[in-house]
């Protein structure tokens, strides 16, 4: 549940204290000017290139009211009070939050709350407790990180199950996305708490932990996810729009790639105003279908999630594509294809792969174009045997049985089939991706001047005349 959805409300809370932000002064007067200059520099230079510091984002001691700078949900109380002396623990002092939350609400900071580069940091770090927790009834909340220019977030699970005051530190890289959506890291502007169940939570010092200078902390890098799922044996090979990560020594990237860059080029070609991703989407192609089949789930866990176990021969998952080797096809699977297209417009367009008609529809048209064969053939054997749904039901944004993806592609291919409605998609991609939905209902009239209903015979008459 999105907090995005909940009513806010202003919280109208007093507060009166500064914020102290001098450093320690350190006591160099004894040394020559030049070579205090000189130590400085070197220091300086070491510590942005290596040094890693966290920097506060929150400790609720600045003036003002509290509601300035933080919004709630109906029903959550918001309370800024003095920490009691006997509590020592670090970053815990002076004042802190006090949260009485309710199931499914939420907290969150005001649009004018300062930007933070969430992008450039390894974790967000907080001090928390739940005094009324224990392990048969502990506090379940999420810590998300949001857009302010669309319907989408990333976020972790925190449990807190005793009492205590404890420290709570993310790694970013770790962060889920939220529901049909793909989030970088640069979108994010503001934070909140959103709450699985009711309780009282007390937080103090939110900070970000920063990366040495350089790094891309907040998002993982492919060694780490060849190391996940291959361990030792993984092996990264670079293309010029892919990257493939494999155990398999049969495998020869070449022809992969060439398959991979063919697929690409197609999709280009329909949608000239799309950008390349930053970063070549990342293919895992296993040795073994087990091990395929078992990683998902091992991935999932390191979100602090839970993840499926695929039947299909293809998945991707958090903008992460997979398959396994098939000594009978070799190095070019269409799976292969299919699976890269779920990649890369996850990656361009921010809408992440659920098994939607969008995602589905498009893998399935390239993966048959890159194949050359004619959808003519596929549209009669649907409806000959009498296998199509109405399209209310097959575009509503839920994912969609793998016997409605010819149908999906059959839909995809009507849009392209007139340049009017093909220079629309994309424009329509994005709409859907600010909203967080690939429903096509909400942007059918808008952007192909029709809704739904007008659509299905015009749809049906081109489908019969293929």
């Amino acid at each position: 549940m999105s907090f995005a959805s909940s009513e806010e409300k202003s919280i109208p809370r007093e507060c009166r204290f500064s914020f102290d932000s001098a450093a320690k002064e350190i006591p160099w007067k004894e040394m020559k000017p030049s070579v205090a200059n000189v130590v400085w520099l070197f220091f300086g230079l070491f510590f942005c290139k290596f040094g890693v510091e966290a920097k506060m984002v929150e400790n609720f001691e600045q003036p003002g009211k509290l509601g300035d700078s933080w919004m709630a949900s109906e029903g959550m109380r918001l309370e800024r009070v003095l920490v009691p002396v006997t509590v020592k623990h670090e970053g815990v002092d002076d004042n802190i939050l006090q949260v009485d939350a309710v199931a499914g609400g939420y907290f969150a900071t005001q649009p004018n709350f300062r930007r933070r580069r969430f992008h450039a940091a390894t974790a967000v770090k907080f001090r928390a407790e739940a005094p009324n927790a224990t392990a048969a009834n502990p506090l379940v909340f999420e810590f998300q990180v949001y857009s302010t220019e669309r319907r989408a977030w990333r976020w972790r699970k925190v449990t807190i199950d005793g009492p205590g005051w404890r420290t709570i530190e993310l790694p970013t890289r770790f962060f889920r996305h939220s529901p049909s959506s793909h989030v970088k890291w640069e979108e994010t502007r503001q934070l909140a708490f959103m709450f699985r169940n009711a309780g009282r939570l007390n937080v103090d010092m939110i900070e970000l932990v920063d990366a040495p200078y350089g790094d891309f902390p907040a998002e993982l890098l492919p060694k780490e996810i060849g190391r996940m799922a291959f361990g030792s044996k993984a092996r990264i090979h670079r293309g010029k729009h892919f990257m493939i990560i494999t155990d398999e020594p049969r495998l020869k990237p070449t022809l992969t790639f060439e398959a991979l860059d063919h697929m690409k080029s197609l999709l280009m070609a329909d949608f000239p105003g799309l950008r390349s991703p930053p970063r070549p989407p990342v293919l895992l192609i296993f040795s073994k279908e087990a091990r395929y089949r078992e990683f998902w789930g091992q991935l999932a866990e390191a979100f602090n999630s839970t993840g499926p176990r695929p039947e299909s021969d293809g998945y991707s998952m958090l903008g992460i594509s997979g398959s396994f080797f098939d000594p009978r096809q070799g190095s070019i699977r269409p799976v292969f294809a299919h699976e890269s297209c779920h990649a890369l417009m996850t990656h361009a367009v921010g809408l992440a792969s659920e098994g939607d008609w969008l995602q589905e529809g498009l893998a399935t048209y390239y993966q048959l174009r890159c194949g050359k064969q004619d959808l003519g053939p596929l549209a009669k054997r649907l409806i000959a045997e009498r296998s199509l749904v109405p399209l209310g039901q097959l575009l509503n944004g839920k994912p969609i049985d793998v016997a409605q993806y010819a149908q999906a592609a059959l839909f995809i291919d009507w849009i392209m089939a007139h340049p009017t409605r093909k220079a629309r998609l994309l424009p329509a991609m994005r709409a859907m991706a600010k909203q967080g939905s690939t429903n096509f209902s909400s942007v059918s009239k808008a952007q192909f001047g029709a809704d739904l209903a007008t659509i299905q015979p015009i749809w049906l008459r081109w489908l019969q005349s293929r």
